[in-house]
């Protein structure tokens, strides 16, 4: 798609969301999520048309409406991509830490259902992305952070994401305490041939 293309979703997007009052009722209430809905997919074309200045307006605007964990880490995630995009790292991994944290306290609540486990990815998710930020600004202290809430999380095999934590772990321990302790680690993971999710090969790449 191109950006002429996307910068008109964005704006139809938008347009298709009428101001509403005062959230007094039910219907209303709806009504609002369905605009903070709009308002989002519209951040998202906008990010994709490379506007970042149109994107944090409109997730500004949509930050306003949700009120759900899950709405608000969406948002977390968009607001770390423009972020990273316009060359803010730091940004964008406190961002990720708060998406992640977001759904973690999700998962904590509502137990083991479907939904619990989705958030459960989820937030491993935006923890592995974090720690990619971190690594590639070299920061020790933030990926091992990002690495302790990964086995903090309760990930299970049937999650995926082994290969992740994996990763992860290795770029802390290799950041902290050297070349002889993590690369066991990274070649153990490589060994296994795992498929890692998201962006977090970039791990066993090394700081760029």
């Amino acid at each position: 798609m191109s950006p002429a293309v996307r910068h008109s979703a964005a704006m139809a997007a938008e347009m298709s969301c009428p101001v509403l009052k005062s959230p007094t009722s039910g219907a209303t209430k709806a009504a609002l999520i369905r605009r903070a809905g709009r308002l989002t997919e519209a951040a998202v074309a906008a990010a994709d048309a490379g506007q970042a200045g149109r994107a944090k307006e409109l997730v500004e605007r949509a930050a306003a409406l949700v009120t759900d964990p899950r709405s608000r880490a969406r948002l977390c995630d968009l607001r770390a991509r423009i972020a990273f995009d316009e060359g803010a790292p730091h940004l964008a991994h406190d961002l990720l830490m708060a998406g992640a944290e977001e759904l973690t306290a999700l998962t904590t609540a509502e137990g083991s259902d479907g939904q619990a486990r989705q958030d459960r990815i989820a937030a491993g998710l935006m923890l592995t992305d974090a720690a990619r930020n971190a690594w590639q600004l070299s920061d020790p202290a933030r990926v091992a952070e990002a690495a302790e809430r990964l086995h903090r999380l309760g990930l299970r095999p049937e999650d995926g994401l082994d290969p992740a934590v994996q990763a992860v772990t290795g770029a802390s321990v290799l950041l902290r305490q050297g070349p002889a302790e993590g690369i066991p680690i990274m070649r153990d993971m490589v060994a296994r041939g795992g498929r890692i999710a998201s962006g977090a090969h970039t791990l066993a790449r090394g700081p760029r």
